[in-house]
């Protein structure tokens, strides 16, 4: 199950929204085949998994290779911030993968370089919108975290400042949900130099793996 802006790597669906569109193969940099449902953009509302759950619900009815018991969420960007608020409000799957997303929306909002997705997102700044912002955000959930989840973020993001994945970190470890963080010193949003993408699939499919083992 993949959210916004994430890479397949498992045998798991491939969700982004409610609308399914096709399912093809791909394969990954290893050679590993990878079954995948590709959907349409993120439609409104925008926040919430309501949709992504009955999405994935359709797609376990519609595509019998989809194994219910080893499903887990994967996401980047605003798929992180998905990945986070799932990992808050549902005990449905079997590992989380918490690529560069937002935890908490107040200090996201603060570290930002991109200040338009958040006034925009949240209708304006924080400071007049704070109730608003506070809503959508996964850290005021974090009571419920008990998914095992591994964080992914860079030093140079400068969209979604690094200490946004060190923050859900710090929390997962407190509160002894399972975790682990890989951290990239020289990578910013997104993971560009070769060895670094090596290194971010081999971590990304052994947390999977560990997790999702028959």
């Amino acid at each position: 199950f993949v959210t916004d802006h994430s890479c397949a790597a498992a045998d798991t669906a491939f969700l982004d929204c409610a609308a399914v569109r096709r399912v093809e193969r791909i394969e990954n940099v290893f050679g590993r085949h990878v079954k995948a449902i590709h959907i349409v953009e993120p439609t409104v509302p925008r926040f919430g998994h309501d949709r992504q759950m009955k999405g994935l619900d359709d797609a376990e009815r519609t595509y019998p290779f989809i194994d219910k018991d080893r499903e887990c969420v994967l996401g980047a960007s605003f798929g992180g911030y998905m990945a986070n608020w799932i990992l808050g409000h549902s005990n449905r799957f079997k590992c989380i993968v918490s690529h560069d997303g937002t935890f908490n929306t107040e200090s996201a909002w603060g570290t930002t370089e991109e200040l338009w997705f958040a006034e925009w997102e949240f209708k304006g700044p924080l400071y007049n919108n704070r109730e608003l912002y506070r809503k959508w955000s996964p850290h005021l959930s974090a009571l419920n975290f008990k998914t095992p989840t591994l964080v992914v973020h860079g030093q140079l993001d400068y969209r979604l400042d690094v200490s946004e994945g060190f923050q859900l970190f710090t929390t997962l470890q407190r509160l002894k949900v399972p975790s682990e963080m890989l951290y990239f010193p020289d990578e910013g949003h997104w993971v560009l130099k070769p060895q670094n993408s090596q290194l971010w699939y081999k971590t990304v499919n052994a947390w999977v793996d560990r997790w999702t083992k028959k």
